[in-house]
């Protein structure tokens, strides 16, 4: 499998990535480890635990996944995967957009960060 998506990243080509599982998701960062510049689309977000109390560990998944810049998110067929969606009081699309913000806040906190490293490089190489 690593050498087909080694030819998928060679010649830029999306690689979709379908969880079924939560623990499918754990996958989703050695895969980018391991292609630094494929990019990968989570089919359905990874099928989250919609209407279930506790979402762990589907949540710590898919932000470790969002780790990666490279790594997104398709939000198609979440109302067809949530089942019982009208019956368990969950606002998906509040949720959705509260989740999508953390991910934006954390990659704009992580390139704050890479441009500190930065500039404290080029401070350090003026010495």
């Amino acid at each position: 499998m690593d050498e087909g998506l080694g030819v998928l990243e060679a010649i830029g080509v999306t690689f979709d990535y379908v969880a079924v599982l939560p623990r499918h998701l754990e996958h989703v960062s050695t895969l980018g480890e391991r292609h630094p510049n494929l990019r990968i689309v989570i089919d359905h977000l990874g099928a989250p635990p919609i209407g279930v109390g506790d979402a762990e560990p589907w949540w710590t998944l898919i932000a470790r996944a969002a780790e990666n810049p490279l790594v997104f998110a398709k939000l198609s067929g979440l109302y067809s995967r949530a089942g019982a969606l009208e019956e368990s009081n969950v606002d998906l699309t509040g949720e959705l957009v509260s989740m999508i913000t953390a991910q934006r806040v954390y990659q704009a906190n992580a390139q704050t960060i890479k441009t500190e490293d930065q500039i404290l490089q080029t401070i350090v190489n003026l010495r």
